[in-house]
């Protein structure tokens, strides 16, 4: 009896004796889904609530429709994008070409698997989208428009960015560490006797120019060479020492124009003896930064210097010149008209150099310097030939008020 009453119910009918009231209302529940999932207000709500980007173009690439989600990333509202180009709107110009085949293939009904594209903004950031794209049919299955559902993914490459960058300096410091035992073993082991022959090659050359007469005469040369030969060595274990050692940065508030006024003063002569005109140029004459003094006139040296022997003889232009940059920083800048820098040569690494006797240190050692006050160093090739560095630094630098900063072995610039 039972069985029969079973049945003649209904799929939405709920037996009064079921022993699984939750179960009978999961079958109704289910029952009416469908139905549900067809109702307008239902595509509604799930355009309003879902956490994509979801935009809808006619056959032409015009937008018809975007959810608050696609506002909210783009900063436009509907009713600023419909009608609008797609392309024209939302896509950077040099992704426009692609993004037209894509579209094109999509309305053709060929497969457009998962692609990631930039889109631009209203302010005119960039936003990485990770895209999927089907074609939207009418009842007849003509092509009706483009369906596009996105997923901003640029916090999560800027993450994995961040990460590469991590790992990579992690990398560095771990070869620089066998760098500096190195360099403090070339210290020990060569720098004592260094010093003797220093002393012993000068008392040969002060007893030859006392008494020119003698034999000792012979010698002046030769003893003339070896202490211009010892000094290069020593300069160069010094420039190892500065590489290798973990420094501190004394920070203290500099006045940039002054400061850099002493870096033009140092080398004016220096310039002007190979027909080089060096210059100054800070539109602000109350720039001001907290930084290490001593480790930043080494840095600024080093590319003044570097600048000079670009040039030569000259004639020649150096130009130092500062002044604010984006993001609360200051940018330094020392440009030159010598002959640029080959594409092929990475001029901070360790021992890369563009003059034949260089030591492939000082620029090594002034990135160390530069990243350790929470800045960068670059350079860019001008035009028709030249060269100019750029050092940023942080107006407040890398430490808090009276602290020291240690100088990180490594980090990319």
């Amino acid at each position: 009896m039972r069985v029969a009453q079973a049945a003649h119910m209904t799929t939405n009918e709920v037996p009064l004796e079921s022993k699984n009231p939750s179960a009978a209302y999961s079958r109704q529940e289910s029952a009416a889904a469908p139905e549900l999932c067809l109702q307008p207000a239902f595509a509604q709500r799930l355009m309003e609530t879902a956490h994509m980007i979801v935009t809808v173009l006619d056959s032409g690439g015009g937008v018809v429709r975007v959810n608050p989600f696609m506002e909210e990333i783009s900063g436009y509202l509907q009713e600023e994008l419909r009608g609008r180009d797609w392309l024209s709107a939302l896509v950077p110009e040099h992704e426009r070409d692609r993004m037209k085949i894509l579209l094109s293939r999509c309305i053709q009904g060929q497969m457009v698997g998962p692609f990631t594209a930039t889109m631009l903004t209203r302010t005119g950031a960039l936003r990485a989208i990770d895209w999927r794209a089907t074609r939207l049919a009418d009842k007849n299955g003509a092509v009706a428009g483009l369906l596009f559902i996105g997923k901003d993914i640029t916090q999560r490459l800027q993450a994995e960015r961040e990460l590469y960058e991590l790992n990579k300096v992690s990398r560095q410091r771990e070869r620089l560490a066998d760098v500096g035992a190195i360099a403090a073993q070339i210290v020990h082991d060569v720098g004592n006797p260094l010093a003797a022959l220093s002393m012993q090659a000068q008392l040969i050359r002060r007893r030859a120019r006392e008494y020119p007469d003698q034999p000792v005469g012979l010698v002046l040369k030769s003893a003339e060479q070896m202490v211009a030969e010892l000094r290069r060595l020593e300069s160069l274990i010094r420039e190892f020492m500065n590489f290798a050692r973990e420094q501190r940065l004394q920070l203290r508030r500099i006045d940039l124009p002054q400061f850099l006024a002493a870096i033009l003063s140092l080398w004016e002569q220096v310039a002007l003896g190979r027909r080089i005109n060096l210059t100054c140029d800070i539109a602000d004459r109350h720039l001001t930064i907290r930084a290490d003094e001593e480790k930043l006139r080494r840095v600024l040296d080093n590319l003044v210097k570097n600048a000079v022997e670009a040039i030569g003889e000259g004639p020649g232009k150096i130009v130092i010149s500062a002044h604010a940059a984006p993001g609360g920083k200051i940018r330094i800048s020392v440009a030159d008209t010598g002959p640029g820098i080959s594409g092929n040569i990475e001029v901070f690494r360790l021992f890369e150099s563009t003059k034949p006797d260089g030591s492939g240190l000082g620029l090594a050692v002034a990135r160390q310097i530069v990243l350790a006050h929470g800045g960068s160093i670059y350079f860019e090739t001008l035009r028709p030939h030249g060269t100019v560095f750029h050092v940023e630094l942080p107006l407040e630098g890398s430490a808090a008020p009276g602290a020291d900063a240690a100088v990180p072995v490594s980090r990319s610039s």
